[in-house]
């Protein structure tokens, strides 16, 4: 008996189909089962949508890629040897297209020895073929993103997401011209320097205009340097102007601090030293409006005019300042202020009450004190 050509034809599809379908998760059209998308999963972040037609078997299969895959790696002739030497009368099947498409994909993905340096420091994986994604975080763990294109011998390219390039040029990473002297870990160094450098900064700027117990003058503000001078004053009248200068590898390196003016003259040598002090025990972790917190609680501590006890001008029980005079109402006295007959530094009169009750001591002098009721 005569098979129909018809018949013959619709197993050789209905084969090829299962021979997809067994390797290969894909849709059809029951209608057309010759047309097929084929998914192919590269990684657990690269997924590939492939287009297979081979109603027409045994002449050539039309294939379709993506428009992204055809950019990175060209004519799907140029690259696939079963598709560039198919030979319609003695075919191979149309799943070995698909398995040679695979391992194309497969080693053009597969990071080279730079790309693995980078995946074993930073949070980064593959995302397309000799593509790397990367993710950075600054110090308030907020994600910034971009990827690296670098197939061997060619130049490194970069693609910054938005959010990176707000704070970020490609022509300021001085590593990506310096290239092959040096290499990709060194420019993902570099960027992830800059990333907790500016936004260390801008978040210190942020607190500073927040904070209007501190006057600032921005003397020079760039991409890699901002100084500025700060005026530090206590309730006395009392206070100290500070030039602080962020270099380009802040906050890794400490802030130069240089005094400016101090009030009174006789605090400068104290004060420079106290300065010299925060430069030496800078940590990573520090900030600089940590540090001028502790500027100001020094000039505090200097200060004849408040309690040598507390070291603040209003009491911490009464809440009337150390008000250097005697100031009375209705109510009795406004201020709070005791003075030590033997040193002649000055109190909270509540402060002194409790330490002379304690010690019978003055906390200053250590002289001998009756107790005051």
């Amino acid at each position: 008996m005569v098979i129909p050509l018809a018949i013959k034809m619709g197993e050789l599809l209905d084969n090829e189909n299962d021979l997809i379908l067994r390797e290969y998760s894909a849709d059809y059209d029951v209608k057309n089962i010759s047309a097929m998308t084929v998914y192919l999963s590269i990684t657990p972040q690269i997924h590939y949508q492939i287009q297979i037609n081979f109603q027409s078997f045994p002449e050539k299969p039309q294939l379709t890629i993506p428009q992204n895959l055809i950019e990175e790696l060209g004519d799907p002739l140029r690259f696939l040897k079963v598709l560039r030497e198919w030979d319609s009368h003695n075919p191979p099947h149309a799943v070995e297209i698909i398995r040679e498409l695979e391992k194309v994909l497969q080693r053009v993905i597969y990071p080279n020895d730079e790309m693995e340096e980078v995946m074993m420091e930073f949070n980064s994986y593959m995302s397309g073929p000799y593509k790397l994604h990367v993710l950075l975080y600054s110090h308030k763990m907020k994600t910034y993103e971009f990827e690296i294109i670098h197939q061997k011998l060619n130049p490194p390219s970069l693609l910054l997401t938005p959010p990176l390039e707000k704070i970020l040029k490609i022509n300021e990473i001085s590593s990506l011209k310096q290239w092959p002297r040096l290499s990709l870990i060194d420019i993902c160094r570099e960027i992830s320097k800059k990333i907790d450098h500016r936004t260390r900064i801008m978040d210190e700027l942020k607190y500073l205009e927040k904070n209007l117990a501190y006057q600032k003058i921005i003397k020079k503000w760039d991409s890699n340097e901002l100084v500025f001078e700060v005026r530090i004053e206590i309730e006395t009248d009392e206070y100290c102007v500070v030039e602080v200068n962020l270099s380009e590898d802040f906050p890794m390196a400490p802030p130069n601090l240089e005094l400016r003016t101090v009030k009174p003259e006789e605090n400068r040598n104290s004060l420079n030293e106290f300065l010299l002090s925060q430069y030496n025990q800078w940590q990573h972790a520090n900030t600089v409006s940590e540090l001028l917190d502790d500027i100001k609680n020094f000039v505090k501590q200097k200060s004849k005019k408040i309690c040598q006890n507390c070291h603040q001008y209003h009491c911490p029980k009464c809440n009337k300042p150390i008000a250097q005079t005697k100031l009375h109402g209705i109510s009795g006295e406004l201020n709070c202020i005791h003075k030590c007959n033997s040193c002649n530094a000055n109190f909270h009169k509540c402060c002194w009450t409790e330490q002379i009750k304690h010690s019978r001591k003055c906390p200053s002098c250590h002289t001998q004190q009756r107790v005051l009721y």
